[in-house]
């Protein structure tokens, strides 16, 4: 993974859809009105790391 540059978005301010796209260099116009999920490598919540994106189809919208 490559870190996306400046800062987080403040939770309490966040405007809808993913909390990525106001920074995020791939952002699509989708990003801007839907979260994607959160999504794991294997389907379960074992400790491993997830990921969501809409653009690099690692989560779907919710």
């Amino acid at each position: 993974m490559r870190p996306i540059a400046g800062r987080p978005v403040n939770a309490a301010e966040a405007p809808p859809g993913c909390p990525f796209a106001p920074r995020c260099p791939d952002r699509e116009d989708r990003c801007e009105k839907s979260a994607p999920v959160l999504a794991y490598d294997d389907g379960e919540r074992d400790g491993r790391r997830g990921s969501a994106c809409l653009v690099h189809g690692t989560g779907g919208a919710r």
